[in-house]
């Protein structure tokens, strides 16, 4: 993490932040990440009703990550038939 130092004040960066839209196009929101597996979203809060209320809502959001052992279980199913020297037949090879 960065540190900012300014006159009377410092800041500590924890991430960037990128501007997204949702799959249908109808609302903007910005997004960045914390953790390999958290990140954090901003939203407009669409239910202001006076000045006192915030603008923006920001979520913590969990994300789902995949353990080493499904990692390693999803090449060995995915793997191609080898011969006993460890190497893919020339017959297995597409082109």
């Amino acid at each position: 993490m960065e540190e900012t130092k300014s006159a009377g004040s410092s800041r500590l960066k924890l991430t960037g932040l990128w501007r997204n839209k949702t799959k249908n196009g109808d609302a903007e929101y910005i997004s960045g990440n914390l953790t390999a597996s958290t990140g954090i979203q901003i939203w407009p809060n669409k239910f202001k009703q006076t000045d006192k209320d915030p603008d923006f809502i920001m979520y913590i959001v969990q994300r789902e990550v995949k353990r080493r052992e499904e990692f390693n279980l999803e090449i060995a199913v995915n793997k191609p038939d080898t011969n006993q020297s460890g190497f893919v037949s020339p017959s297995d090879i597409p082109f």
